[in-house]
């Protein structure tokens, strides 16, 4: 994903990539400034550094990729959205068949964002960890990060809540609607838990 293009895409007439796209992208800019902190300050203790610190620097990059995947399938399946609200129905057959299709490709819409949800939730935890070890001096870093994590799990819980309702299935949609409200009290705390480390060691 190139971003100057990705940009382009963005701000286009074109309905796809959105939030959902950005969101995730936004996210794996926050894991790669948590991936950069753990590296500079590995680098800085050699041998000494925990091995806490190399763990996360692992996760971080790992979580980078997942996010990116994401947002390429978040574009994708906003695409077969689109694309299912556009078909015509003017049969009792075809119109239950666009109602499948809108139904499946709301699942999927409500489910990607699910995920990334529970990727930036699991890199602020990581951040935890990173904000009590990085280097004083890319604290700052460690800080916007941490926030970009945060944006990217709110914009994704904010597309939760815009296709949850629709599906039919409201069982399945509460089962989301919990899940995506479970991400985010955890990742506020995670926030909490950063700027808490951060304050104390700037």
């Amino acid at each position: 994903m190139e971003i100057k293009s990705f940009i382009q895409a963005v701000g286009s007439s074109a309905p796809s990539p959105g939030g959902g796209a950005v969101s995730a992208v936004v996210g794996a800019m926050g894991a790669a400034l948590g991936q950069m902190a753990s590296a500079v300050t590995r680098d800085r203790l050699k041998e000494e550094a925990p091995e806490r610190l190399q763990e996360a620097e692992r996760a971080m990059d790992r979580y980078g990729q997942q996010l990116l995947q994401l947002g390429e399938e978040d574009e994708r399946v906003s695409g077969r959205l689109f694309s299912a609200y556009k078909v015509k129905a003017r049969t009792e057959e075809e119109k239950k068949e666009r109602h499948a299709h809108i139904q499946a490709a709301l699942k999927e819409a409500t489910e990607v964002p699910i995920r990334i949800m529970q990727i930036a939730q699991e890199a602020l935890e990581k951040m935890v960890v990173i904000s009590q070890l990085a280097k004083p001096s890319i604290l700052s870093d460690v800080q916007v990060g941490s926030l970009h994590l945060m944006g990217a799990l709110k914009g994704a819980y904010e597309n939760i809540n815009v296709n949850s309702p629709l599906l039919k299935d409201s069982k399945q949609a509460a089962q989301y609607e919990k899940r995506a409200q479970d991400l985010k009290e955890k990742a506020i705390d995670c926030l909490d838990r950063i700027e808490s480390n951060i304050q104390k060691r700037a």
